[in-house]
C-alpha cells in the first residue's frame, strides 16, 4: 500500500485539523481525502469563522490559506498564537502561501507558523507535513490528550 494510503486503524482516535480555504478554492477534494486518512476534518472559509472553530474545537493542526477574508491566514496565525493563555494546547499551524519568496515565508513564521508551505503543494507533501507536525509535537489526537490541570 502506497505511504499516502495509510489509513487509520478502526477504534483509534481521529486528529482534528481544521482546514481554512478561501470560498471558491477547491476544498472538499483534500478534506474528503484527509477524512480518508482518519483525519476529523473542521472546515472555515474566512479567518474569523476559522479562529472561533480553533478555539471552540481545539484542533490538533490548522491548516490555512493565507489569503483569506476577513481575517488573512497571518491575522489568524498571529491571534491564535497570541492567545497562549495556558488554558488550551497550543494549536500548530500550516500556512499556505500563494508563492515561496523569502518575505512571505519569513512574515509566516514571524506570526508563528510552524510550517509555511505553497498553496499547490501536492497531497502526500500535504501529508507529511501533518505528519511531522503531530509527530514533533508528540501530539495526541485531542480526544485522549490529557486536560491542564489549574495551578
Amino acid at each position: 500500500m502506497p505511504e499516502e494510503q495509510k489509513v487509520r486503524k478502526m477504534g483509534e482516535p481521529a486528529h482534528k485539523v481544521l482546514l481554512a480555504l478561501r470560498k471558491g478554492q477547491s476544498d472538499d477534494g483534500v478534506a474528503g481525502w484527509l477524512e480518508h486518512l482518519g483525519y476529523r476534518v473542521m472546515h472555515a472559509n474566512d479567518g474569523a469563522t476559522a479562529l472561533l472553530l480553533a478555539h471552540r474545537e481545539q484542533p490538533d493542526v490548522a491548516v490555512v490559506d493565507a489569503e483569506l477574508p476577513i481575517l488573512n491566514g497571518f491575522q489568524f496565525t498571529a491571534a491564535l498564537q497570541g492567545d497562549g493563555n495556558g488554558s488550551a494546547p497550543r494549536c500548530p499551524v500550516v500556512l499556505l502561501v500563494p508563492d515561496g519568496q523569502a518575505a512571505t515565508v519569513a512574515r509566516g513564521c514571524g506570526v508563528g507558523a510552524d510550517l509555511v508551505l505553497p498553496r499547490n503543494l501536492s497531497r502526500s507533501d500535504l501529508q507529511l507535513a501533518l505528519e511531522r507536525i503531530l509527530g514533533a509535537a508528540g501530539r495526541r489526537p485531542a480526544a485522549e490528550a490529557p486536560h491542564p490541570v489549574p495551578h
